[in-house]
């Protein structure tokens, strides 16, 4: 009798982002330039839709090339999953348990704290 085996983790977490930590935009639209001015001359007989392969073909390696791919962090995993969850509302999470905190770890009375959070947020 033959086994059949199932793969019950169908669901992967390989999610990858582009790091654009040391992307710069001249360098990327000079090496972009540089790349389908050489193309233009190698294929001047060519047809629209073979230009245009060409063209998707060097706008990805330039862009694989200046912002690779990389697996996103556990943070950026956990963010995905709730697209509700905008930057703003974050860090107004993260700023409420930074008060919690305050006053939970050192005693100090709650009414301050958010006095000062308060003049944060109006002089922003």
């Amino acid at each position: 009798m033959s086994r059949c085996e199932l793969d019950i983790n169908t669901t992967s977490n390989n999610y990858t982002v582009r790091n654009m930590k040391n992307f710069c935009i001249n360098d990327f639209l000079f090496d972009l330039y540089q790349q389908l001015s050489q193309s233009i001359h190698h294929n001047e007989n060519s047809t629209i839709n073979s230009q245009f392969e060409t063209f998707v073909d060097i706008f990805q390696t330039v862009v694989n090339n200046h912002a690779p791919l990389c697996n996103a962090s556990r943070k950026q995993r956990r963010m995905r999953q709730k697209p509700w969850l905008i930057p703003g509302i974050y860090k107004s999470i993260l700023t409420k348990n930074k008060m919690y905190h305050k006053v939970y770890n050192k005693k100090i009375p709650p009414y301050t704290i958010c006095i000062r959070y308060i003049e944060i947020i109006s002089q922003e």
